[in-house]
């Protein structure tokens, strides 16, 4: 309503402020008794500390997911028996991993190979 003020309780992590929760008063004196604003803190304290969890939770499981994908094609390219059948398994797994990208692999004049692609 138009007799509404908003006090701003910063949610804090680790002393950082990273965000605001916005509190809508039903008066305009934007005062919230003290019991309240502790209550409000403590719940602002909680749910950036939850937010952090979350975060971590999820880098955790996106490495995990790296890994494995890593490995997975690390154990394709080891069964490959040649030099070409390397290149075209990287390649191919690689173009896999990667959305449909377009690859391709050209190495030195030492190698004595010609250029790849997949």
């Amino acid at each position: 309503s138009e007799n509404d003020s908003i006090v701003k309780v910063p949610v804090k992590l680790r002393g950082e402020i990273i965000g605001n929760f916005k509190i809508h008063t039903n008066n305009d004196k934007a005062e919230i008794p003290a019991s309240d604003m502790e209550l409000i803190e403590a719940i602002a304290e909680r749910a950036a500390i939850a937010m952090e969890n979350a975060r971590l939770l999820e880098d955790s499981q996106r490495r995990a997911n790296t890994e494995r994908t890593i490995a997975n094609i690390s154990t394709k390219i080891s069964g490959a028996a040649d030099f070409n059948s390397i290149i075209q398994t990287t390649l191919k797994e690689l173009q896999r991993n990667l959305g449909g990208s377009r690859l391709s692999v050209q190495f030195s004049e030492e190698t004595n190979e010609k250029d790849s692609e997949q």
